[in-house]
């Protein structure tokens, strides 16, 4: 999920949605204590107000709820948010661990992709995993596309 898309309103984002998802506890099958995870992107684009409503948010569901945020700056999170986290500073991927995921995903949707075709798409990605998939997958759908329009 990404809260900071909502601007002005990631505060209600933050309070009303995450609450909702947080407050329902997972269906126990196994007899065992489950959690919902939820994944926030971009939690350093939160203002302020929605930082402070996180922190609360956290502490109140914190038996039910696991939270896993995501943030390209670390010092643009409050400190109250991030003392009630593990931290953990991720690098972004070489080039070349690029490719094998993109070579990777073409092998496994059947794909044949030319030669360089892969580095190509790495090298314009600026070490970037998100940007080099949806370009991979953007071009795809181009190909697709034509493909469709031969018919």
């Amino acid at each position: 999920m990404n809260p900071s898309d909502a601007n002005f309103q990631d505060r209600y984002v933050v309070q009303e949605i995450i609450k909702e998802m947080a407050k329902n506890r997972p269906i126990d099958t196994k007899g065992k204590k489950g959690y919902k995870v939820l994944v926030l992107n971009e939690v350093d684009k939160l203002s302020r107000e929605a930082q402070h409503s996180l922190r609360r948010t956290m502490e109140k569901y914190s038996a039910s709820c696991r939270l896993i945020l995501c943030c390209n700056s670390s010092s643009k999170v409050t400190e109250a948010v991030r003392s009630r986290c593990l931290n953990l500073r991720m690098n972004a991927p070489t080039e070349e661990q690029i490719v094998s995921v993109l070579e990777f995903f073409g092998k496994k949707k059947g794909l044949q992709t030319p030669p360089g075709f892969t580095g190509r798409i790495a090298a314009q990605s600026n070490r970037s995993l998100i940007s080099a998939i949806l370009l991979f997958e953007t071009c795809r759908v181009q190909q697709d596309h034509r493909v469709l329009r031969k018919y």
